[in-house]
């Protein structure tokens, strides 16, 4: 596995839909359920098997087989990551990742706009995906070119 990418792996081979009901999860044969971050009286959380993503309309809440597993047992990523591994027995080799080594992921790109739609800055987020913790790189827009702004 290069560049310790579990996460990715374990997204791709855990089958959300037998991961839910692994969960505990009863679904329907629509791929709903009721959703277990609130008071649900009819199914609002949809399985999505093509993408393997889950998202309640209620509540706006949803993503990854990881994310499932880190809001429903309130896990981080990595500790959910280990738990699908065991639940599920996808015999991916965790134990040999080490979080310290591991690198932040650009997750996303923002640009800040004039009135007039030009843009003025761009900032990227970067993310520890075993812990979550984010950093967000500023660029000013000098020049026509993106330099860096140091911000203390």
């Amino acid at each position: 596995m290069s560049d310790n990418n579990i996460f990715k792996e374990i997204n791709q081979k855990a089958d959300i839909v037998n991961l839910a009901r692994a969960y505990g999860l009863a679904i329907d044969r629509q791929y709903r359920c009721n959703c277990f971050l609130h008071n649900d009286k009819e199914p609002s959380l949809q399985l999505h098997r093509e993408t393997n993503t889950w998202w309640c309309y209620v509540c706006g809440e949803g993503y990854t087989p990881i994310d499932f597993v880190m809001k429903k047992l309130g896990l981080s990523a990595l500790e959910a990551a280990k738990d699908i591994n065991k639940t599920l027995n996808l015999g991916i080799n965790i134990e040999g990742f080490k979080p310290e080594e591991e690198k932040l992921v650009k997750t996303n790109e923002y640009f800040y706009r004039r009135a007039d739609n030009t843009i003025t800055m761009k900032v990227e987020k970067w993310v520890k995906q075993s812990t979550g913790k984010k950093e967000f790189y500023p660029y000013a827009l000098i020049d026509g070119k993106y330099v860096k702004r140091i911000c203390k």
